[in-house]
Order: C-alpha cells, then sequence, then structure tokens
C-alpha cells in the first residue's frame, strides 16, 4: 500500500468539506479530500428523470445576501452562470393555496375568522404558544397548532416522546402566520432576524443555470486547486486508523495510506461520535420521500415553491424546477419527511396519493402525467430531545475525547448554507493563520 503524506486530510465531501478544501488549496496547503460516495456534495443532489429533466434533492436555492461570504463564493465558483429572481412562494393551509407573507386582511376568510391579530409583533425569547396567542388570537394559534404543526409527523413524534412544544414552534413561524410589523429582538439568532426581515421585503434568490442546484457543488469541486489538493471519491473501502488514546493515524483508501499533520472531518458527526465510542441519542429513524413528476402541459401556478401545513395531505414542501429555472413549467416536486415506522406506503401509493393532493389544490388538474420518479432516502432520526441541545452536547463530547480530528461544526438539525460556508471558511482561516 502506497503512502501519501499532506499537511492536512479532509473526511467528507459534502457541502463543509468542499469549502474547506477549496479554502485550503487557495492559500496553498497541501490537503486531499476523501469521500465514500462516487459523487460530492453530500445530501445536495441533482438527478434527472427518465426524460431528462433536472430535479433537486437537498438545497433548491440559495437566499441572496443572507450571507454575503456566501452570496460571493456562489457567484465566484459559478462564473456569474446563475439565475437571480424575487423567490414567489406559497402556502397550502386548511386545503387553499394562497401567497406567503400576506396581511392576515388577504388571508382566506375561513381561517382570518379565527384570527384577532395585533398591529405589532413583539415576540423574543422563547416562542411559546401563550406569546403567539397575545399577537394572533388564541383561536388563530391552535388552528396552526391542530392542523399546520400536524403536517409534520416528526415533530409531532418528538413532542409525543417528551421534547417540549416550544422547540417545534420553527416548523411553523413565522411560515404560517401572517404578515405584521416585527419589532427587531437584539437577541434573536440568524434564522430568527432573517425571517423577521423578510417581512418588510421580497425575498431574492440564486440558481445556477446549469445542473440543478448541484451546479454549485460542481462549481465548488472545480474551483479546488488541483495543484494543492488531491481529491478521492468513490472510497468504499476507506479506513480510518485510531489509536488507544483516538488519535488518527491516517486513513487508507483508494490502495493509499494517507497521512496528515492535521485532520478535518466534515462528514456527519454521528459517524465520528461511532467511532470515538460516543453513544448515540435515542430515537427513531426518519424518511424523506420525493416525488418528481413531469406533466404532459403547462401548468396553472405562479409559485416557485408551496409551503404545506395540512394535516390531510402528506406534503412538506411543492416546488417547481420549471420556474426555478425560467423553462417551461411543467414540472413539480414534492417532498415529505415523517418517522420511519410510521408509515409504509409503496412507489404507486404515494404517486396516487399526491396526485389527488396536487388536484384538490388546482395545481394539476386536467393534465396527464408525462414521467413520475419515486425517490426515498433515510434522513436522520427523530428524538425527544431539541436538536440544539443534541448539537451542543456532542460538540462539547467531541472535544473533550482528546481525539485531533478537528470538526468544524456540529449540527443535528437541518443544515443551513447561509451559516455553514462562513463557518467553515472562518475555521479553516483560523487553521491556516495558525501553521
Amino acid at each position: 500500500m502506497e503512502s501519501k503524506n499532506y499537511d492536512a486530510v479532509i473526511i467528507g465531501a459534502g457541502l463543509s468539506g468542499l469549502v474547506c478544501a477549496y479554502t485550503l488549496s487557495s492559500y496553498g496547503v497541501k490537503c486531499c479530500l476523501i469521500e465514500k460516495s462516487a459523487v460530492a456534495g453530500g445530501g445536495n443532489q441533482s438527478f434527472t428523470n427518465d426524460t431528462g429533466d433536472v430535479f433537486d434533492s437537498g438545497y433548491h436555492a440559495l437566499d441572496y445576501m443572507r450571507s454575503a461570504v456566501t452570496t460571493n463564493l456562489f457567484k465566484k465558483v459559478l462564473n456569474d452562470e446563475y439565475y437571480e429572481y424575487t423567490l414567489n412562494r406559497g402556502l397550502v393551509m386548511n386545503g387553499e393555496v394562497f401567497p406567503y407573507n400576506l396581511p392576515i386582511d388577504e388571508w382566506p376568510n375561513d381561517i382570518v375568522s379565527l384570527s384577532s391579530v395585533s398591529d405589532i409583533d413583539e415576540i423574543s425569547g422563547e416562542i411559546t404558544k401563550e406569546k403567539l396567542s397575545t399577537v394572533y388570537g388564541k383561536d388563530f394559534v391552535e388552528f396552526c397548532f391542530d392542523n399546520v404543526l400536524a403536517s409534520y409527523p416528526s415533530e409531532l413524534r418528538a413532542i409525543k416522546e417528551g421534547r417540549p412544544v416550544s422547540s417545534s414552534i420553527g416548523m411553523i413561524y413565522p411560515w404560517f402566520f401572517p404578515n405584521i410589523k416585527k419589532i427587531e429582538d437584539a437577541n434573536a439568532s440568524e434564522w430568527a432576524s432573517y425571517h423577521g426581515q423578510m417581512r418588510d421585503k421580497k425575498q431574492t434568490v440564486l440558481y445556477p443555470k446549469n445542473q440543478g442546484f448541484y451546479g454549485f457543488i460542481d462549481g465548488l469541486l472545480n474551483a479546488i486547486d488541483k495543484k494543492y489538493c488531491d481529491v478521492f471519491l468513490g472510497c468504499d473501502d476507506i479506513d480510518i486508523i485510531l489509536d488507544g488514546n483516538k488519535q488518527c493515524n491516517g486513513v487508507k483508501a483508494k490502495g493509499y495510506h494517507v497521512k496528515a499533520g492535521d485532520y478535518f472531518w466534515c462528514a456527519p458527526f454521528f459517524g465520528l461520535a461511532g467511532m470515538l465510542g460516543l453513544s448515540m441519542p435515542k430515537g427513531v429513524g426518519q424518511t424523506l420521500v420525493l416525488g418528481s413528476f413531469k406533466f404532459n402541459g403547462n401548468l396553472d401556478n405562479k409559485y416557485q415553491e408551496i409551503l404545506v401545513g395540512d394535516k390531510n395531505f402528506k406534503i412538506n414542501r411543492i416546488s417547481f424546477p420549471g420556474l426555478i429555472r425560467s423553462e417551461l413549467n411543467n414540472l413539480i416536486q414534492v417532498e415529505f419527511l415523517f418517522p420511519t415506522d410510521e408509515i409504509d406506503m409503496s412507489k404507486d401509493q404515494w404517486m396516487d396519493h399526491w396526485l389527488d393532493c396536487l388536484n384538490k389544490l388546482g395545481l394539476s388538474e386536467g393534465l396527464d402525467i408525462s414521467s413520475y420518479r419515486f425517490d426515498i432516502q433515510p434522513k436522520g432520526m427523530v428524538t425527544k430531545d431539541p436538536l440544539d441541545e443534541i448539537s451542543k452536547d456532542y460538540a462539547q463530547r467531541i472535544r473533550n475525547s482528546g481525539t485531533n480530528i478537528m470538526i468544524h461544526s456540529v449540527n443535528a438539525g437541518p443544515e443551513n448554507i447561509n451559516r455553514i460556508v462562513p463557518s467553515v471558511i472562518e475555521n479553516t482561516m483560523k487553521y491556516i493563520l495558525n501553521k
């Protein structure tokens, strides 16, 4: 087995690993990027159906200037080959489709009748039902919990297992609440602050012109300076060598024994936790299903994305790839996330259910399917512990383990590209400056 020596080895070619490799190689640090899968990008992939149409699995767009660092990197690696547009988003509640971020007097009448909305949203700190009720009215808030939150079975399962209700409110607030003036909370998280700002202005997003969202992944991969960074994909034989003191002494893959002064873990953090002998959180597996449809005619729809908050529909989000790419609007993708042990449906049963939902919403009525692709994949787990607490706990436990493997961030919840990219660049630059 041939030995190869580097300054740093990066394990995992998802978004974090690609940004880390791009940053290291840009400053002439000799490194290598190792990935088990045959393709880079982790969970952020794009694929084609049997008629060659592109759909995404993972991110669908990038929020413009939510992070200047991320936006500028996005533009650079795409060589300015991207779409920039104002996102037109819709909502589904109580079986009706209507525009996102409307004032309450423009909502459907049957929902308006439940509300007693104040003029200003001054909610800060922990979001609770009680605080929401003082602003939006008790009946409206109860409706949102009984119907909208109920459309997220993973959240219901976590609450049933003992998770505080307040930790799940972010799934519905502010997304499914009317637009009223928001008083900025100086201590609000980046997520809360951004969505508060979106109440007062249009949301602009970026999307690659080629390869779907994977164009960004491919752009990052191509932007890595190969003079300083070797990239090994398809390393299904990867073997990370740890001694009894949890020190990494190299990585074996592709017939090489790769050694370095430093190691970066950019794969899912539970893999590292398992290697270090840390116990896993208790919970049940979670499944993501995607239905990608092509229809034989133009869809009567003006939205690029619709968020679904209706417990009668097994859909969390509907996206329209044709509109996103300014092409013929004949594509729909639906997605749904649920505890693995709660639903058992076949590919055709999912199709029938989704088509029924789309027809009831008036999105595909009168059109026939030209192509249908069904994808199912494991997607983390449902636990009773809040995901931010799990993240903090494992970050501390990994630091305390004494391992020499560095990890940029520990995140048990959904990724946010606008936080991941700046964080990885910042941590990688600190490493470079301290070398």
